[in-house]
């Protein structure tokens, strides 16, 4: 019997970290392909304010944020500090910087949900339904993309939930008499980071300080252990703000008080309480997206006291009660997904539900899951940053260049500019129409000479009238432009590059 235990033993843990390698490489993967940024926030708030201080963006070329000084200048320190190491290596490049960050995200956003699985599966009974959270929790296709970015969204969430699996450890050591005090310091620290980069995670911060009181029965002396590391990152994130805007100033209250009192958040537009059950209908694909919001709503109902329900639940109806929402907003608690699928049904014997019918439903969601994870996990979170880059590293091997486009500014991304990315050397003209560009060009003396065009039809006249042009860099295939997730063009616009000769 004990032999039987071992082998059973040893397969789980074979199964468990052969699925988190695989989701480690498919992590990996995914922040290598997804250049740029999934939502501007990321970069006009991260990386154009780390350019800031990096002396490659000026002041009045930064987002409304830096003027009201309402951004955390936590993750803008850490690009900074990344930079000046890559510095020391003659490595400074844009490019391979927010490559490093996004690294980091993804295996930070790995490791997180690697250990919050490792502490549910301790507390699931059944082999059969522990597999199915570890199978989700690794290939499930939201979760890599959503971290494989340096945004707040992605690392807020994947702190949050580290510092919750961290938790989780000190109850399950603490019943066998073991005192891991160590861990609820470090929870406290992860969960105020995640507090800081993220300020709508309050709603999660009380969620799961109310569970750990009166569920949890956690005594005043570790409430207070966890208390304090996080009043301490508060405390240093207060210094690194003055260090981003030359002077004291509690970034936190300022958010509240410009979005919030001032409803400089209304200004971005108002939607109706209903929005996000709307917005992850389309977003988790209909019909198959019925059946994973109505398991998530059935698990916070027929388990009220787990700490799923009070951390998810008011996280998702305070930004329900917010005018202003974005699907982004919610990515915080997109590890607590798995978890509350099964909810439903890790108690019931899977042989009851095990026939033709279900392993037939399972069959199509898991085939269109791999389709949609393969498909983001190639996908660049924003397809002008590989011409970007592209034009930097040949601006940067031919020296100043002539870039003409038949866009007003390349650079300019859904109404606001890339910075810290901008290649140095780059002159831009704009062109009116296909016929300007060779007058423009011919009437040039500049020796390099690029054309950019972000449009697929006047790429194609462009072609037809210069056919001699070669082609430098195309951004995706044509074809690929014709799929739509979210009501928007998931590769935005497919970007030629040529070289004028």
């Amino acid at each position: 019997m004990e032999t039987g235990n071992k082998t059973a033993e040893r397969k789980w843990n074979s199964f468990f970290i052969y699925c988190f390698a695989g989701a480690l490489a498919i992590h990996l993967l995914t922040a290598c392909f997804s250049v740029g940024y999934q939502y501007q926030d990321e970069q006009s708030q991260i990386m154009d304010f780390a350019g800031h201080k990096l002396g490659m963006v000026r002041t009045d070329q930064l987002s409304w944020e830096y003027n009201q000084q309402i951004r955390s200048g936590i993750q803008p320190f850490m690009v900074v500090c990344v930079y000046h190491c890559m510095n020391l290596f003659n490595l400074t490049n844009p490019f391979l910087c927010s490559l490093i960050m996004r690294l980091f995200a993804t295996i930070l956003g790995w490791f997180s949900i690697l250990y919050l699985t490792k502490e549910f599966c301790k507390r699931i009974d059944s082999l059969y339904w522990r597999r199915f959270l570890v199978l989700l929790s690794c290939f499930m296709w939201p979760i890599a993309f959503v971290q494989s970015h340096f945004s707040c969204e992605s690392i807020s969430g994947s702190t949050f939930f580290l510092g919750l699996a961290a938790i989780l450890a000190y109850l399950r050591k603490s019943v066998s008499g073991k005192n891991q005090s160590i861990l609820l310091l470090v929870a406290g620290a992860l969960i105020g980071f995640a507090f800081v980069v993220r300020i709508q995670t309050v709603f999660m911060v009380i969620g799961l300080g109310l569970w750990c009181i009166f569920i949890a029965r956690l005594s005043f002396k570790n409430m207070i252990l966890m208390a304090l590391p996080g009043i301490l990152i508060i405390g240093i994130s207060i210094v690194i703000d003055y260090w981003l805007y030359g002077n004291w100033v509690f970034t936190i209250y300022r958010y509240f008080y410009v979005n919030l009192v001032l409803g400089k958040a209304l200004e971005f537009g108002v939607t109706p309480l209903y929005y996000y059950f709307y917005m992850y209908y389309i977003a988790f694909i209909p019909i198959i997206s019925i059946f994973i919001m109505g398991c998530i709503v059935f698990a916070w109902f027929r388990y009220p006291k787990h700490i799923l329900t009070w951390i998810c639940v008011p996280f998702f109806v305070g930004h329900c009660l917010i005018a202003h929402k974005e699907v982004r907003f919610l990515w915080p608690m997109m590890e607590a997904i798995p978890m509350l699928l099964i909810m439903p049904f890790y108690k019931l014997d899977p042989e009851q539900i095990k026939n033709q019918f279900t392993r037939w439903v399972l069959g199509i969601m898991w085939g269109l899951n791999i389709i949609l994870l393969i498909f983001f996990m190639i996908k660049p979170g924003n397809n002008a940053f590989g011409m970007y880059e592209y034009l930097y590293n040949y601006i940067g091997r031919h020296g100043e260049t002539l870039v003409i486009s038949n866009v007003r500014d390349p650079y300019e991304m859904e109404g606001a500019f890339v910075r810290f990315q901008r290649a140095p050397g780059a002159v831009l003209r704009q062109s009116g129409n296909i016929d300007s560009i060779g007058l423009k060009a011919n009437a040039s003396n500049k020796k390099n000479i690029l054309v950019v065009i972000n449009n697929n039809a006047q790429a194609d006249s462009f072609e037809l009238a210069y056919p001699t042009i070669p082609l430098l860099y195309k951004s995706w295939p044509g074809w690929i432009n014709y799929f739509h997730i979210h009501y928007q063009n998931v590769t935005n616009q497919v970007w030629y590059l040529y070289k004028w000769k």
